[in-house]
């Protein structure tokens, strides 16, 4: 076994510049490259379609409903359900922003659903124990909101905080079952990227459109394509995030490369006309993580340097004067505010709300009218920030279930094995638990971001069967040969 193994070892590395064929593999990544780059450009016309009308949306998630489950019920590729549920969380915000006529947490009920579908489909029934004891932590302070409000009334509520929860356990569920290629994550990471181009669409033809915007120092509406610009500014920060990513982690041709460097330019450009500065600032925070853990021998930092180089030349002397110019200043007076709008003092509410109910909270969206009692703003709205929010509305049960949330998140790092996966894993646990920070669970993604982090990443090497094949085949016709070499010197 050993000399196998060995053996096993030495042909390996034979049949690397073999099995490679490098010219064949780089004209295949740039063709898949530049299909990709297709597949993005057709959701330019598509997004505007949507926001012309939003009928189109209904037909375009219905689509993506019908091919998704199609897709899964007849390919034997686990990973499959992993690419639809990227796309979904892509096109969320695009569905949103078009007023496309689906309930507001469609997308998130969309990808659990064929996240379940997909253990029913491949049989994954290994179930991890840490996940679904993270969300039933949760689940005793329903009682409170159903018998505050009856089941009628706190049934959206309900609906409204728990989909969150819900989406990272069963996210975490099926990506822990998963076994993939480090190319493999990536592209499931790029196809989140391909709606955002229908949303970028939107954003700008709502601005160019305009007669006269007014800017203020708080976000703005209509430069972000006339949705919430909290969700515009995090998803396209989210964007840039992915790409850079991609664009850091891979040897990509030419043209690929500039198109991906377009793209950071356009998604973090266009994050920061919302004028909601937590879409960069978090992203940023993903970006420098990444950076820090994956560069560090010469030829890394080298290019680490030349591509941030470029991009901050190209924010500095380019994009920031001429965003300055449209906006009369304002965006740079709006980043250089350093106020957290309120989110402090609503956190500071949700403790208060936790010290007065220690043990259960006070139920899923029950905190919502001691914002009002506390901060006296006259109106009751959601909150904020994810993790007080679980304090205050599930007390100690809150606080158990955050603090799984965390180990699962440190366990999942340990687990990442070479530095690349560590930098990536980093980054996107960073992305995610940011926008809790700043968001709550608003959208699908930070779920979808924080589940892939429990995929298990296997060399390119590994997942090729066929390597293995032709490993063993060598190895036994060598013995082959030596024994009849031994045979013939006998006799």
């Amino acid at each position: 076994m050993s000399s196998f193994a060995s053996a096993q070892r030495r042909n390996v590395s034979n049949l690397a510049p073999a099995q490679a064929n490098y010219p064949e593999r780089a004209r295949k990544a740039e063709k898949l490259g530049l299909k990709t780059l297709a597949f993005f450009a057709l959701h330019v016309p598509l997004g505007f379609l949507m926001y012309q009308a939003p009928n189109f949306g209904l037909l375009h998630a219905i689509v993506v409903l019908v091919v998704g489950l199609g897709w899964i019920a007849t390919e034997r590729r686990p990973e499959r359900a992993a690419f639809v549920c990227a796309y979904i969380v892509g096109a969320e915000v695009l569905w949103r922003m078009t007023k496309t006529p689906v309930f507001w947490e469609f997308g998130k009920y969309a990808a659990i659903f064929m996240l379940l579908f997909a253990l029913l489909r491949y049989s994954m029934l290994k179930i991890p124990i840490v996940p679904i004891l993270y969300f039933a932590l949760l689940l005793p302070s329903l009682l409170l909101a159903v018998g505050g409000l009856g089941f009628t009334e706190s049934r959206m509520l309900i609906s409204f905080n728990l989909s969150g929860p819900l989406a990272i356990t069963i996210s975490a569920i099926y990506l822990s079952q998963l076994r993939l290629t480090r190319e493999q994550q990536l592209r499931i990471l790029m196809v989140v990227v391909a709606p955002l181009c229908g949303v970028v669409t939107i954003v700008l033809y709502n601005t160019l459109t305009r007669t006269a915007i007014v800017f203020k120092n708080a976000s703005n509406f209509e430069t972000s394509g006339g949705f919430g610009p909290n969700q515009v500014s995090a998803i396209l920060g989210l964007g840039a995030l992915i790409t850079y990513i991609y664009l850091m982690s891979r040897k990509l041709s030419f043209s690929v490369r500039a198109a991906c460097i377009a793209l950071i330019f356009t998604f973090a450009t266009l994050s920061a006309l919302t004028f909601s500065r937590n879409g960069l600032f978090i992203a940023g925070c993903g970006a420098v993580l990444f950076s820090i853990i994956q560069f560090r021998n010469n030829r890394d930092r080298l290019k680490f340097i030349l591509v941030v180089a470029l991009l901050i030349g190209g924010a500095y002397y380019v994009i920031i004067p001429r965003l300055n110019t449209f906006t009369g200043g304002a965006i740079a007076k709006r980043f250089e505010q350093r106020s957290t709008t309120g989110r402090d003092s609503m956190v500071l509410a949700d403790l208060q709300v936790w010290w007065d109910h220690p043990f259960l909270g006070v139920g899923p969206g029950m905190a919502r009218p001691y914002y009002d009692n506390v901060l006296r703003l006259g109106y009751s709205i959601p909150a904020h920030t994810e993790f007080s929010r679980m304090l205050s509305e599930h007390g100690m049960f809150g606080l158990c279930s955050l603090l799984l949330l965390l180990f699962m998140a440190v366990s999942n790092f340990k687990s990442a094995g070479d530095r690349q996966g560590k930098a990536l894993l980093m980054s996107l646990l960073a992305w995610s638990f940011l926008y809790m920070a700043a968001n709550a669970m608003r959208l699908m993604a930070p779920a979808f971001i924080y589940g892939i982090t429990f995929v298990r990443v296997l060399s390119e090497t590994s997942a090729n069967p066929r390597v293995y094949r032709t490993v063993f085949d060598n190895y036994r016709n060598q013995r082959l040969t030596t024994a009849r070499s031994a045979s013939s010197s006998l006799r």
